[in-house]
């Protein structure tokens, strides 16, 4: 096959720039698919004029046994070629009845299970025009109405045009494979500086190099050192005219040292001078005055018979004297086709242990405690053969049974006949380097799975956020239920109860949640963690089996550490769990505390039944869990994660099969003192004015209730704007702002500000559903008064707002 001359290449190229921006088009429209997918898709029939406005897909609600439209957005109702009101009130099979036998089934199943369906892809033809074929995305979710599923909601995105951008895409990279894999050379670019743009994967045939791994590297990195001053002849090209044909140069292969050539190439370059793409890569315009601003040209491999023209000048004994002056790190050798080495270079001693002559002497031994192991051999027997092998690593054993790691590179020598003779070969110890990246790898992975970690405590941090917020308003309004009906007897009170204690369970979920996030309530105080551990037993000691032994192992002097108390209680409490758990058949419980330099270190150890590592790398990650299913949330451990490491922390953990298990956590060592402080808990009246500043109406009219049954006379505001109007209007008859964080247009920081303009000495106390942290402790440096953590009950606000008024 002849080689595509630059014309040929020229035009192929441009045939490939218009699926680029197919291919930009596609990356956005899977981004936007992903967002929708990774949304939980089970939400209150409360909240979705909110889900179908801000949805960026086609929506709709359908409710009834045959699935009627109560709901529908404008995006969908233009796929389906009809107006909103056209849909409100029909039947699925009326609007879609070539569909509606497909969609039906899976509707039904979500009324059944109460769960949303996977995301799925079909081909549809719809009446607006039914000669023509569409794809579309779905998923179908439950709309719950008083803890029972209401409707089902579907999501609809159209990716028509996605799909033909799919094909468009193969179609293209065909072209871009088949363009440089015809090629029999090698195509390259380089930028002005002689960084290398773009290789194709010919080069590995040739240095061992992937072309990825030379990307972003200057040239002159992997040319041998004699023929740098050739590469300026590469870049200085400015027109196709003064083209470069056929220049020589020696590079340096995969590994390799600096001053030995790997491969001979000959090269053809020419200057960039017009607009284009290969692939991706954009090849931009000459500059002014016909600057070059790049070369891009071919490499041939001339490396055969550039090492067939050096041996023939080079004699046997002036090679073997280069070779006994190799540097520690390298070892030359030659064996005949039997395998029996017939020289060896001093080096070997350093390398591997042995002498030269035991080495000579007993090499079928060596080879039999495989110091030479079967991929030397099978390379060995290629080379025999006259095939050219790649340097390859291989492991072999020192004489002390140490493993050593080699980089061999071996050549057949031929006669005048082309007949193989024997072999050469020359060997690298490469062992510091494999020890450096295997401990590289071992980093990656712990930052990896940091990363990981981190991105997921996001999403739950705002997962707990927004259900908080719910939270907060049920709560107020049970806890105003329950005062109501107090000591009645009356089954409201009993329901009251019953809400009250789901309200604190899906809080403690939250809590979870923001422990795992790292941004939960944080009040740290200096503790003795020993009397902390005693504690947290004592509470759980109802959940051990007879047979299980607790021993504690406590240093005396155990130094102080801060912390917040209940956070560190939640910590043990889940270990304590897990460690039971672990021990079905009994076992023992170990505490252990100690002092190491400036951190406390506490180790809990079970005689259970172990992990495997498989397990250990997961315990970590939210929602994974061993457990049966209804018997884990899978949030345990990763609340446990984010709350050692809230509080400047480190955990690990040590596991084998059958072994147990040990939880090791460190805390720095604080120089405070510990302080009793008494609880109050009495609720706490008054008669000032406060106004609440809330986004959430719900939450807005639940706290204007529960402050009128404190006492409190109450003023309301939407938003920052509605809040800074009320008070410039009533300044003088504000005792407090109860400042909600996050809002829109104007948040809690904002509003603060522009009340402390009007009033300097206003009073503000701050509330949200997530952190106190970051944003809020800078609204506390600027003069807040405290922070209460959405939901709160009745005792926690009145102590809040008392502590606020009188300070």
């Amino acid at each position: 096959m002849s080689k595509p001359t630059y014309k040929e290449l020229e035009k192929r190229v441009k045939e490939l720039e218009k699926s680029i921006v197919k291919n930009r088009k596609l990356k956005e429209a899977l981004i936007e698919e992903k967002e929708i997918n990774k949304s939980e898709l089970q939400v209150s029939k409360d909240y979705l004029d909110e889900i179908i406005l801000n949805m960026p897909a086609g929506v709709s609600i359908l409710e009834g046994e045959d699935f009627r439209y109560s709901k529908i957005n404008q995006y969908l109702a233009d796929i389906n070629g009809l107006s909103i009101e056209d849909h409100l009130g029909r039947p699925l099979r009326d609007v879609l009845p070539i569909a509606a036998d497909f969609i039906a089934p899976r509707l039904q199943t979500v009324l059944e299970t109460g769960k949303a369906t996977e995301p799925f892809e079909f081909k549809a033809n719809l009446p607006k025009n039914p000669d023509e074929e569409k794809w579309f995305w779905d998923r179908y979710f439950p709309v719950y109405e008083n803890g029972k599923v209401h409707a089902v909601g579907v999501i609809v995105v159209d990716i028509t045009e996605r799909k033909k951008a799919e094909e468009a895409l193969k179609e293209s990279e065909e072209k871009y494979r088949n363009l440089v894999e015809i090629n029999p050379n090698v195509i390259y670019q380089l930028d002005s500086k002689g960084i290398i743009t773009f290789i194709s994967r010919g080069i590995t045939e040739i240095i061992g190099y992937n072309p990825n791994e030379l990307i972003g590297k200057n040239i002159s990195e992997i040319v041998f050192k004699d023929d740098l001053g050739k590469i300026e002849k590469i870049n200085t090209r400015r027109t196709g005219s003064r083209a470069i044909r056929r220049l020589e140069l020696r590079l340096i292969g995969k590994n390799r040292l600096a001053n030995v050539e790997s491969g001979y190439i000959g090269v053809n370059a020419t200057g960039v001078y017009r607009n284009g793409y290969i692939g991706d890569l954009k090849i931009e315009s000459r500059g002014k005055a016909g600057k070059c601003i790049g070369t891009h040209g071919t490499f041939t491999d001339i490396t055969e018979r550039k090492k067939a023209e050096k041996e023939r000048r080079d004699s046997q004994e002036k090679y073997r004297k280069l070779v006994e002056n190799l540097e520690d790190t390298y070892f030359f050798y030659t064996h005949d086709l039997n395998g029996k080495f017939t020289y060896i270079s001093p080096s070997i001693t350093n390398i591997l242990g042995y002498s030269r002559d035991e080495f000579l002497t007993h090499y079928a031994e060596y080879q039999t405690d495989n110091t030479i192991n079967e991929e030397v051999i099978r390379r060995t027997d290629l080379t025999i053969k006259g095939i050219k092998q790649p340097t390859f690593e291989v492991e072999v054993f020192h004489k002390n049974k140490n493993i050593v790691n080699l980089d061999v590179t071996e050549i057949p020598v031929f006669d005048n006949e082309g007949k193989v003779i024997s072999v050469e070969g020359i060997a690298h110890d490469i062992t510091k380097r494999k020890t450096s990246e295997k401990a590289k790898q071992s980093l990656e992975q712990q930052l990896f799975q940091s990363q990981k970690l981190e991105s997921l405590g996001r999403l739950a941090g705002g997962i707990a956020h927004d259900f908080n917020n719910i939270l907060m308003s049920i709560m107020t309004c049970s806890e105003i239920l329950k005062m109501r009906y107090a000591d009645t007897g009356s089954k409201e009170e009993k329901m009251a109860d019953i809400i009250v204690e789901g309200t604190k369970r899906a809080s403690n979920l939250t809590r979870q949640l923001l422990g795992f996030a790292r941004g939960g309530r944080y009040i740290p105080l200096p503790i003795n963690i020993n009397n902390v551990i005693r504690e947290s037993v004592s509470v759980s000691e109802t959940i051990f089996k007879k047979n299980v032994k607790i021993t504690y192992d406590f240093e005396k002097n155990i130094k102080i550490i801060e912390a917040d108390k209940n956070q560190l209680d939640q910590v043990l409490t889940n270990l304590i769990i897990n460690a039971n758990d672990a021990m079905p058949d009994g076992g023992e419980l170990i505490f252990k505390t100690e002092n190491s330099g400036d951190d406390v270190c506490i180790s809990i150890t079970d005689t259970g039944i172990g992990m495997t590592k498989k397990v250990k790398d997961r315990i970590f990650d939210p929602f994974f869990t061993t457990k049966d299913e209804g018997k884990g949330t899978g949030l345990g451990l990763a609340t446990v994660y984010g709350i050692v490491k809230n509080h400047g922390g480190n955990i690990n953990v040590y596991s084998e099969p059958g072994e147990g298990t040990t939880f090791t956590i460190t805390f720095p060592v604080s120089e405070k003192e510990i302080i009793e402080v008494e609880k109050e808990d009495k609720i706490q009246k008054g008669d000032a004015t406060v106004l609440v500043v809330d986004d959430e109406e719900p939450v807005r009219i639940s706290l204007n209730f529960l402050l009128n049954s404190l006492g409190y006379n109450v003023l309301l505001a939407k938003d920052g704007k509605e809040a800074v109007k009320i008070f410039k209007q009533k300044k003088d008859e504000i005792d407090l702002v109860l400042l909600d964080m996050i809002m829109p247009e104007m948040t809690g920081r904002e509003t603060n500000i522009k009340l402390r303009t009007i009033n300097p000495g206003v009073k503000v106390l701050l509330s949200s559903g997530y952190s106190q942290e970051g944003t809020a402790t800078e609204i506390l440096n600027e003069g807040a008064l405290g922070f209460i953590q959405k939901p709160f009950t009745e005792q926690e606000l009145s102590t809040a707002i008392s502590e606020a008024l009188n300070t």
